[in-house]
């Protein structure tokens, strides 16, 4: 006879992921590998679980048009670094210029690809990242200036973080929504990916990691100051 105070076991559905790595040289890049990353493929996981969710229950609600809103956000900075990666490489060739910088410091990080636009957001960081060491490049080949180099740093910086924090602002909606809504499974999700982020957090530390979010002004005022003398 079946102990009546035994809860029966749900049943868990399998979803499938890659391993990702994720490997990142510049200081500007990096800034995006730690929680930053953390919070963005937790936003794109909570948006995309909530949207389909909806699409169950209402008939006009489409899935697709949310997921194609991503899509779009993530592809439009990913043409943009494309092209200006494109510009660089060009400029470079021409000026005879095919040696890479190295890194004193680079990132390096395991994490799971839970879907299309966590694999779209990985190959855009990963080409930002190849964007910052062509502009290292040319800096360091004396085709650009401190100010140019510094100029186009943080401009392409800016954009990056305008578009993570975007994605970060439509997850913490779609947050906001799955338990102003009561959505139980919702929220259980959502609980576990959080949970699974602490703990993937707290293994890095542990490890030595320091995040890139939490340097110091000042520590970067004075790589500045030093780059601007040499």
């Amino acid at each position: 006879m079946a102990d009546p105070k035994t809860s029966p076991r749900k049943y868990a559905y399998s979803t499938p992921s890659f391993p990702g790595l994720l490997h990142l040289n510049s200081e500007q890049a990096k800034r995006f590998g730690g929680t930053e990353f953390d919070n963005v493929t937790s936003a794109l996981f909570v948006i995309d679980v909530m949207a389909r969710k909806l699409a169950r229950r209402r008939k006009n609600f489409n899935h697709q048009v949310v997921a194609d809103a991503v899509s779009k956000t993530i592809e439009k900075m990913q043409t943009e670094v494309s092209n200006e990666i494109q510009r660089m490489e060009t400029f470079l060739k021409k000026e005879g210029i095919s040696q890479r910088p190295s890194y004193s410091n680079p990132l390096e990080r395991k994490f799971n690809i839970s879907s299309p636009e966590v694999m779209r957001l990985t190959h855009l960081l990963q080409a930002f990242d190849t964007l910052i060491s062509l502009i290292d490049t040319a800096w360091l080949a004396q085709k650009l200036d401190s100010d140019e180099a510094s100029d186009f740093r943080e401009r392409k910086t800016n954009d990056m973080r305008k578009m993570v924090k975007a994605l970060i602002k439509h997850g913490a909606a779609a947050r906001a929504m799955a338990y102003a809504n009561n959505e139980v499974e919702v929220q259980k999700d959502i609980e576990k990916v959080e949970a699974q982020v602490a703990a993937d957090k707290q293994e890095r530390e542990a490890a030595g990691f320091v995040e890139p979010g939490e340097v110091e002004e000042d520590v970067a005022e004075v790589a500045e100051a030093a780059e601007s003398a040499a």
